[in-house]
């Protein structure tokens, strides 16, 4: 599948990284400052640029999207603001977590959105189940249990939400992107 490949080539040929955020600099969502950064300056991104840019690949090819703003979890388990994005996708009646911008904990393939399936890609092992919450969690398997990776529900942002939780991330004093490299 098309859509597949693409998930895959993009996780394994643009690197994540917080740059422009370690070294005081804005991080522009505007889409052609991203497609300027990663693509003609060969750099990277995190999931704000990353995943925008990648929806808007998907969109440009015919397919149907949602953008979601979510929480993601700290390694130590702790439920953080929602401060990550990523795309649903919608392909022969059935949903896709696509995320090609969530660093370390990253899948390489787009997960299925079916609860309690067991995904193994990469060598690493992927979960999602249902959570009266937020609507859904993904788990990664560590140390034959699985911990919290990132918590979203279906409920579709639009390009400005994603403007206020991209200036915390990138310009709090506290966000881990402004205080170390990634």
């Amino acid at each position: 599948e098309q859509f597949i490949r693409l998930h895959r080539c993009h996780s394994l040929t643009v690197p994540f990284e917080d740059l422009d955020p370690f070294c005081g600099r804005p991080v522009s969502l505007d889409i052609e400052d991203i497609f300027k950064k990663v693509v003609r300056d060969r750099r990277g991104g995190y999931c704000f640029e990353l995943n925008r840019l990648f929806r808007e690949l998907l969109i440009r090819l015919g397919y149907q999207t949602g953008a979601v703003l979510c929480r993601p979890f700290s390694g130590e388990g702790k439920r953080l603001p929602l401060t990550h994005r990523l795309t649903i996708v919608f392909l022969d009646g059935r949903m896709w977590v696509a995320d090609v911008g969530l660093g370390g904990n990253g899948w390489i393939d787009p997960l299925l959105l079916e609860p309690d399936l067991v995904q193994t890609q990469f060598g690493r092992t992927y979960r999602i189940r249902e959570d009266a919450g937020m609507g859904y969690v993904v788990e990664l398997e560590r140390e034959r249990s699985f911990a919290s990776a990132v918590e979203f529900g279906l409920w579709y942002a639009q390009e400005s939400d994603f403007e206020m939780s991209n200036h915390y991330t990138s310009s709090c004093p506290s966000s881990p992107f402004v205080t170390r490299m990634m």
